[in-house]
């Protein structure tokens, strides 16, 4: 299953060096490294948007429409706005 995420804007390049600033040296991501992430793709993605309206728009976009089950909810906490999914 494909997000499908990437675009001119949002290269493979630097979805992997948002990943690294985030993780550092780690091969294992924290769920809150991988939101920090999220909202750092979702502004480079969005970045005429606010911070919030960015993720908001990356999730409904490409994210939304994944199935399965959850573990509870996620709460993304930008800047001075939150939200939660699930």
């Amino acid at each position: 299953m494909d997000a499908a995420l990437l675009d001119e804007r949002l290269t493979p390049a630097k979805v992997d060096v948002t990943f690294s600033r985030v993780c550092g040296s780690s091969p294992h991501m924290l769920l809150k490294q991988f939101r920090d992430a999220m909202v750092r793709l979702a502004a480079i993605k969005y970045p005429s948007l606010p911070r919030t309206e960015a993720v908001m728009q990356l999730f409904h976009k490409h994210l939304a429409t994944f199935q399965g089950t959850t573990k509870g909810t996620a709460t993304c906490e930008c800047g001075a706005a939150s939200f939660s999914v699930g």
